[in-house]
């Protein structure tokens, strides 16, 4: 008994020092390599696994066959990129994606507008008067504008036959492009021959009087847009009027009824045939042309267009 106690007093002593010098179950994360954002925390009791960012926990913690636990863990780690990979998309992307859309959508159908409107109600004016002034103001000299809206009724069939025979032949077979006058501009250009133009009674409706002039692609597809517009919403009546009341015939003067009475004294209801020839004759380059003494080249065209009546 008595040799007993000094003996299990040293066990006891020893077994306290060991409990002493093994570390308390720690907390450490578990993450799952294939999903960075799922971590967790568990009571791990194996001591050898803690994670530490002491470098003799970190060595001790390393065996023969492969790195400890501590750079398994950071090598499972996303990285920076992966990160910012997986954090979601600003609210800023979005709204740049509404705005191109709407702007898509107006530039579609904002041409409609104007175009459905200019069905029933004559036009106050045209973008080519406008520009007329502009010029003028610019170059320091007056500009009296001449415009007289008249209903198709009121303007003479012969020049409604001459200006159909002079700029568009096809007007009431195509939809708004002639294209196989465009095919024949094409080869008299590859053949050599200065570019002409090939645009219907439709397009230059549309150029007068929504457009600016200019040859530029903007504007042409814009054009095109516009005549599409044109020819699903008037029929060919209204946009024949719309043209012979729009059409620039002189400085300052647009609209067949303006032409007729500065020429040639009457309402545009009365003109003759040789009257509505010379006046088509004009259309191609109206500042150029007057028909109160006419070039021999005026002459010509009013002639040709005389056969084609």
């Amino acid at each position: 008994m008595g040799s007993a106690g000094p003996l299990r007093r040293l066990l006891d002593r020893l077994s306290g020092r060991r409990n002493a010098e093994k570390p308390p179950p720690r907390m450490r994360p578990f993450v799952d390599p294939s999903d960075p954002r799922s971590w967790s925390w568990e009571v791990d009791p194996d001591p050898a696994h803690v994670l530490d960012d002491d470098p003799a926990t970190r060595e001790s913690t390393t065996d023969e066959t492969g790195p400890s636990s501590f750079e398994a863990l950071r090598a499972a780690r996303p990285t920076r990129s992966r990160r910012a990979a997986d954090r979601p998309r600003p609210r800023a992307t979005g709204h740049l994606r509404r705005l191109v859309a709407f702007s898509l959508l107006f530039g579609i159908f904002a041409p409609a507008i104007p175009v459905a409107l200019l069905r029933f109600v004559p036009p106050l004016g045209s973008a080519m008067m406008l520009q007329r002034w502009w010029d003028a103001r610019a170059e320091g000299r007056a500009f009296e504008l001449e415009y007289d809206w008249v209903a198709s009724d009121g303007i003479a069939r012969s020049l409604r036959s001459a200006v159909v025979a002079s700029e568009d032949q096809r007007f009431y077979e195509h939809g708004g492009f002639d294209w196989k006058e465009l095919r024949n501009a094409f080869d008299d250009w590859r053949r050599g021959d200065s570019l002409r133009g090939a645009s219907t009674i439709s397009q230059q409706v549309a150029k007068n009087l929504f457009l600016w002039p200019g040859r530029s692609f903007l504007r042409k597809l814009i054009e095109a847009w516009f005549t599409l517009w044109i020819e699903w919403l008037w029929p060919k009546e209204r946009i024949l009027e719309v043209y012979l009341n729009i059409a620039e015939l002189g400085d300052g003067v647009f609209g067949a009824e303006a032409a007729s009475r500065r020429y040639f004294k009457r309402p545009a209801a009365k003109l003759v045939p040789h009257e509505s020839a010379l006046l088509a004759a004009m259309l191609p380059s109206p500042l150029r042309s007057n028909p109160l003494n006419p070039s021999e080249y005026l002459r010509k065209r009013q002639r040709w267009i005389l056969r084609h009546l």
